[in-house]
């Protein structure tokens, strides 16, 4: 038998004074909220600005790898996320 921790009928006692150990009103991140973040983080950020100044100087091949960029960091972010949102 242990000799540490609580035993039988107090943790009974404990559950049916302070009902089970759950943290309430949590809620999870919406997907949506998920991607916003993922767009919306300074490295993208800085990306999309480098990419505009690219099409304006109409560098097309660069401008498209750095959109290629953007989205494969904004893919690989959020399905991180959502991955760790699911743990």
């Amino acid at each position: 038998m242990l000799s540490h921790g609580l035993t039988s009928v107090e943790a009974a006692r404990r559950l049916d004074q302070d009902g089970p150990n759950r943290v309430e009103g949590a809620k999870g991140v919406s997907l949506w909220t998920i991607l916003l973040r993922q767009v919306s983080n300074s490295l993208t950020a800085v990306l999309i600005i480098v990419a505009v100044v690219t099409y304006v100087i109409r560098d097309w091949i660069e401008a498209g790898v750095i959109c290629a960029v953007i989205l494969l960091n904004v893919v690989i972010g959020y399905v991180l996320a959502i991955s760790l949102r699911m743990t």
